[in-house]
């Protein structure tokens, strides 16, 4: 349980505009923060960030968040804010915020999560990325996202199935690989620029039997009067594709999400990444593709599925460093008979990671920060 008496939190959700107002994600509650009251920006406020500011009542303490999982969705997880640009979103404060070594903080939700503090500090573990078969990311699969994507098809013959596409956010996500008679791929939307608060992007399913698609990653900002140190893990990376069944193709990779880290000083000395989900492969009639993965450090792009089957095309993996773009998915390959493969999905895209500081250390190294900020 997260404990927020004495930390200058209330039980009642963040102040919220409309969507039409505010320009915010659909996927943000709604609700929950219709009717609260507004914190003013008066001199007395507690108020940090520049490229998305929060202002709240001043706290009285510090907050430790021990291993839990935040759903920024629940009433009771936030405190009231004037956000600048207003958009809808849930906000935690305190005097100063720690994750300490050894804790992991999950966190899911319809709405992008704001840590705002005069220092924040995380040496154990962020974690606001998408996973399959496990809840999304905070804001993950934005209504931001581009909608010109293609799906895949499924051929006219043996119900070869198209690969599907990998999400686009901060990069492109690779374009699925075709059936290996006449399955179409599919091909992904463009990409967003940087603009409010919000996760990213999936990827699109297989075609036929295809495989589920992976989700974007969430969206987490920092915002600290004096600093922020990262030390531990930061994690706002796409879920992975599954393989096809049944000749059908692999699902695309979701994009990674978007991270803000905002402070006079910022310093990563851990990790800090937002990378694309891997694909899955695609499948025969007789054998399923393999899953995709997902990234799990800076320097490690989520691998495409692959090792299923014969025929099908492996997936593509995620994106990874500067290489913003998802990897596209292979073609199936036809033997005749029942041994026509469904093609591979393609690899989610970049997420985005945004730095506004006067003194930055460390965040241009992609070992630790990946892709490179903007």
């Amino acid at each position: 349980m997260l404990v927020l008496c004495g930390c200058g939190f209330s039980s009642t959700a963040v102040n919220a505009t409309s969507d039409a107002a505010a320009g915010a994600d659909s996927n943000a509650p709604t609700a929950d923060g219709a009717d609260m009251p507004a914190i003013d920006a008066k001199p007395s406020a507690f108020c940090a960030g520049t490229f998305l500011r929060a202002c709240v009542e001043p706290p009285t303490a510090d907050l430790t968040l021990s291993t839990q999982t935040i759903d920024t969705g629940s009433v009771g997880m936030c405190t009231p804010a004037m956000l600048t640009p207003s958009i809808l979103a849930c906000v935690i404060s305190a005097r100063s915020i720690t994750i300490p070594s050894g804790s992991i903080v999950t966190v899911i939700g319809r709405s992008p999560l704001i840590l705002l503090a005069d220092t924040i500090t995380i040496s154990g573990t962020l974690d606001v990325a998408s996973h399959r078969d496990a809840a999304d990311g905070p804001s993950a699969n934005s209504a931001f996202c581009k909608t010109n994507g293609t799906a895949p098809t499924t051929g006219s013959g043996r119900n070869d199935g198209g690969g599907g596409f990998g999400g686009s956010y901060g990069g492109r996500g690779g374009n699925g690989g075709g059936g290996g008679e006449d399955g179409v791929a599919g091909t992904s939307a463009d990409v967003l620029p940087l603009g409010l608060l919000h996760g990213g992007c999936g990827g699109g399913a297989g075609a036929g039997t295809g495989g589920v698609a992976g989700h974007g990653g969430g969206a987490v900002a920092l915002d600290a009067r004096t600093s922020v140190m990262i030390d531990g893990v930061v994690n706002a990376s796409g879920s992975a594709g599954a393989g096809g069944k049944t000749s059908g193709g692999g699902g695309g990779g979701g994009s990674g999400g978007m991270i803000v880290l905002d402070a006079p000083t910022v310093t990563v000395t851990g990790q800090c990444f937002a990378n694309g989900g891997g694909a899955g492969e695609g499948a025969n009639g007789g054998a399923n593709g393999g899953d995709g993965k997902e990234s799990l450090a800076a320097n490690a792009a989520g691998a495409g599925g692959a090792g299923g089957t014969s025929v099908g095309g492996d997936g593509g993996a995620g994106s990874i460093g500067s290489t913003l773009i998802g990897v596209a998915g292979l073609k199936g390959s036809d033997e005749g008979g029942a041994a026509v493969g469904g093609g591979g999905g393609g690899g989610g895209g970049a997420g985005i990671i945004h730095v506004v500081s006067t003194s930055p250390s460390g965040t241009t190294d992609l070992s630790k920060v990946s892709p490179p900020p903007s």
